[in-house]
């Protein structure tokens, strides 16, 4: 904190959740592999974006590069959506295999080039895993089926990024 009082960040857009995009901007409802996102100024820097699920998300970046840091950034999102992506293909895989657990998590590190533009050039995704007596072999099986079959945002990362997975298993 540097002393500064908080920046607050009126919503004056207004963020319609009753029409749904589609794409083309009206008439038909999406299909599978289609869709439409809009994404409007809230203010400064910040923007508020949504897609065919009609959510919207804010984004922001630092006061140091004129955001209000009222939001995450792009960059931070495209980690949430890796690690929200492989996460939910896991749960439902482990699910499917009968597996119980009594907490599951996904923590990341990862490095940015240092030149614009400032990529991803490594992630490590960090899968824990807490319970009793856990199978292993299943948990690896459904990291491993989410990695290299399931996970659309791992799989269009994959060409761009040296993306590489640790299992933590916590006894509980």
């Amino acid at each position: 904190m540097t002393g500064e009082p908080p920046v607050e960040v009126r919503m004056d857009v207004q963020l319609d959740k009753r029409a749904p995009l589609v794409p083309g901007g009206g008439g038909k409802p999406p299909v599978v592999s289609s869709g439409a996102v809009e994404i409007r100024q809230v203010a400064g820097m910040t923007l508020a974006a949504r897609g065919s699920s009609n959510h919207w998300v804010i984004m922001d970046t630092a006061k140091a590069m004129g955001g209000a840091e009222a939001g995450a950034s792009p960059m931070e999102l495209v980690l949430f959506a890796l690690g929200g992506c492989t996460g939910m293909d896991i749960i439902s895989i482990l699910k499917k295999m009968r597996v119980a657990y009594d907490e599951f998590r996904i923590t990341m590190d990862f490095t940015r080039t240092s030149e614009h533009p400032k990529v991803y050039s490594d992630i490590t995704l960090h899968f824990h895993f807490t319970g009793t007596d856990l199978p292993l072999a299943k948990l690896e099986k459904a990291v491993a089926l989410s990695r290299d079959r399931y996970c659309g945002v791992q799989a269009m990362l994959r060409g761009s990024v040296n993306i590489t997975t640790e299992i933590h298993v916590h006894e509980g």
